[in-house]
């Protein structure tokens, strides 16, 4: 029921007067069913409060991890021992097997020709065509990221090479695995002629004979 003045109020028994006026906790009643200009919400010019308003302060982006640091003082240097997992392996394997420009047997980004593209592979043992690769999952978390790769391994595969894959996790929970590992597959491959030739500044190429 809507009680639009005192008079429907006067003309109801005492027990519901006393419940209305209760539940309106002897709030004034309107006696006009018109709305007065107080009660007439006025529209919000949101245009106009969003240019009064503070702009909000951006969220700080965070910073890419970097293997070359700054100091305080603005002299950039590259953290020892590197905490890039890539660069431990890399140590790794020179350490172990030499690298192949200075009489080793470890090369690095060498490309394997004849692909539909020039996939990189990230170290390659060159007597035993064993091929190590980094799997670490922000490289591959996309469809066509994980398709790329079983293309790039397929090719290596079908030229005599072998795919090594290394995690994240390996290289921080067993790093000593890594080397005995390699090792021991290297122990089943037979030792090939190896020559490759450099692409770039990083890059190199296989040659077939």
């Amino acid at each position: 029921m809507r009680i639009a003045s005192l008079d429907q109020i006067q003309h109801l028994g005492k027990h519901a007067q006393k419940q209305i006026m209760n539940a309106l906790n002897d709030a004034p009643i309107r006696t006009d069913k018109r709305l007065s200009e107080g009660d007439v919400k006025q529209p919000v010019d949101r245009k106009a409060k969003s240019q009064t308003t503070e702009p909000k302060v951006e969220a700080k982006k965070k910073k890419k991890l970097s293997r070359i640091m700054e100091s305080a003082d603005g002299h950039k240097y590259c953290p020892w021992p590197s905490p890039d997992p890539a660069v431990i392996v890399h140590q790794l394997l020179e350490s172990r097997f030499g690298n192949y420009w200075e009489g080793g047997e470890i090369v690095s980004e060498m490309i394997i020709p004849g692909g539909a593209k020039n996939w990189r592979m990230d170290w390659v043992h060159l007597p035993t065509r064993l091929c190590i690769e980094m799997d670490g999952f922000q490289f591959h978390r996309t469809l066509d990221a994980f398709k790329n790769d079983r293309a790039k391994q397929c090719h290596a595969l079908m030229n005599g090479f072998i795919v090594h894959r290394i995690t994240n996790e390996d290289i921080r929970e067993r790093p000593e695995q890594i080397i005995l590992c390699i090792e021991e597959m290297i122990k089943h491959r037979a030792r090939l002629p190896y020559k490759v030739r450099q692409k770039g500044k990083t890059q190199c190429v296989f040659e077939f004979d």
